[in-house]
């Protein structure tokens, strides 16, 4: 391995965002612990996973952010990951894994539904009514709370459709 294992008095028992740089300085992996340093601890105590093994092995130095808490460091890695694009990292890379607001034209009462992944046939995705829910939460997992609240107090009924008729 080419990075050092830092000291682990050094290292804070809180949570956060930790990131790999390689020698040019990019980042090659952004990860989120509960306890940075039970988490940074496990890359050097155990065997690990190949592509673990490879992204270590590419990494000069390790860095940590620490956080005020978990849903905070979520969000800092989810962001991080989003600016940086490393090389190591799977989630997140893309938009796959982002939360959005879809409509089911395709049914014959059509739902409002947070959805991720692979846009579907049938389903028709709202992003501009998706970015004014956000503001408040940014677009990590927090969000789905508040898109669940806003999907069902703001039901969507079909073209044609009134309450009144």
């Amino acid at each position: 391995m080419s990075v050092a294992r830092p000291d682990t008095s050094t290292i804070p028992d809180a949570p956060g965002v930790y990131l790999f740089r390689d020698a040019d300085g990019r980042v090659t992996y952004v990860g989120k612990a509960a306890s940075l340093r039970k988490r940074l601890a496990s890359y050097w105590g155990k065997p690990l996973h190949p592509r673990t093994e490879a992204m270590m092995a590419s990494a000069e130095s390790v860095e940590w952010i620490v956080a005020s808490n978990e849903v905070d460091a979520l969000m800092l890695e989810y962001n991080l990951i989003k600016e940086h694009l490393p090389r190591f990292n799977i989630r997140y890379r893309d938009d796959k894994s982002y939360p959005y607001l879809a409509l089911t034209v395709g049914e014959r009462w059509p739902r409002a539904q947070v959805v991720r992944g692979a846009r579907r046939k049938g389903v028709k995705y709202r992003p501009d009514l998706l970015q004014r829910v956000l503001r408040p939460a940014g677009p990590g997992p927090a969000a789905v709370p508040v898109l669940r609240h806003w999907a069902v107090r703001r039901p969507m009924r079909a073209r044609g459709h009134r309450r009144d008729r």
